[in-house]
């Protein structure tokens, strides 16, 4: 075999040396810096993504706890609904520790309605029930925080609730996303009050006087789309029954009194294609005593409801 010159093997040594030696080409320092501009661009996608979500959950966990809270204000107050956010961080024993506070959103009391509202965006948003499906997403707009609500303890004793932290992000920096778990909550009620799925209570008085009477007072977080009410009461001795009233918005209930059996009703039905909004009413059946005095240990009631296309019923003694 034929053996390659001492020289040209010298030359191709330094050719190879030098090419090494002489670094990337600009064609690769052109491909390099167009991997990274897509990869940052990814990652600033992403992470927009990441704080609009978490915004809109921290709102939405913000408006359980004021709502939580306003019920057991309401509760604890004899029916009283707060007539302000501050409300529930007075006295000795607050139910909130401090107010939510966002720039994305606000929570704020209807104390004509007896409801809780969300407004999201702040700047141009329309208050909505805070249990409306949606009613938090507006929050995501324009938002560059990610906010992080920590857990939340709400009872009738201790009423402590950590306040709501904001965290700002800066738009190159990919934050962590924290999942906190909500623990359960411990709600304390008069005994004569039945609360069911957090959308109806009903509180039930009665007087057994000469001119006596079997009331409800019903209060709906969520707007009602069907609803019929009795009230029972047994035709003691010397009853007589002298009325049938109620404070439900005018013109959207109809009443009626029917006897059976031994036992007066007392109807309350919503018209169809009426709704009653967030708000508390009251349901009165009266009846005339001779002589006065009677036990009511056997009158009765029962709720029968539509919120949110659920279905529900509920019922107890006075």
């Amino acid at each position: 075999m034929s053996q390659v010159p001492v020289s040209v093997e010298r030359t191709i040594s330094r050719v190879e040396r030098r090419r090494f030696d002489s670094g990337f080409t600009l064609l690769e320092l052109l491909i390099v810096i167009v991997v990274l501009g897509v990869l940052s661009a990814v990652v600033i996608f992403g992470l927009g993504g990441i704080s609009s979500s978490a915004t809109v959950s921290a709102c939405n966990s913000d408006a359980h706890t004021v709502a939580e809270a306003v019920q057991i204000y309401t509760h604890e107050h004899g029916g009283t609904f707060p007539s302000a956010l501050s409300d529930l961080t007075a006295g000795a024993e607050p139910l909130l520790q401090s107010l939510p506070s966002s720039p994305n959103y606000a929570i704020s009391l209807d104390s004509l309605n007896r409801s809780v509202l969300v407004t999201a965006p702040m700047a141009d948003g329309t208050p909505k029930l805070w249990n409306d499906a949606g009613a938090c997403d507006g929050a995501s707009e324009g938002s560059d925080a990610v906010t992080t609500t920590p857990s939340v303890d709400v009872t009738t004793t201790t009423g402590a609730v950590a306040p709501t932290s904001t965290t700002s992000v800066p738009p190159t920096t990919i934050a962590s996303t924290t999942t906190t778990t909500l623990p359960p909550t411990t709600t304390t009620l008069p005994p004569t009050t039945t609360t069911l799925a957090n959308v109806v209570t009903v509180d039930a008085t009665s007087s057994n006087a000469a001119k006596g009477f079997d009331e409800l007072t019903i209060t709906n977080t969520a707007v009602l789309t069907s609803m019929t009410v009795h009230i029972y009461v047994i035709e003691t001795t010397g009853l007589v029954t002298s009325g049938i009233s109620d404070t439900f918005p005018g013109g959207a209930v109809s009443t009626g009194r029917e006897s059976s059996q031994g036992v007066e009703t007392y109807t309350f039905t919503l018209k169809p294609n009426k709704t009653i909004g967030a708000r508390t009413s009251n349901a009165v059946g009266k009846f005339t005593l001779r002589p006065a005095g009677r036990s009511t240990s056997g009158d009765s009631w029962d709720i029968s409801f539509t919120a949110n296309g659920d279905s529900s019923t509920q019922s107890g003694g006075f």
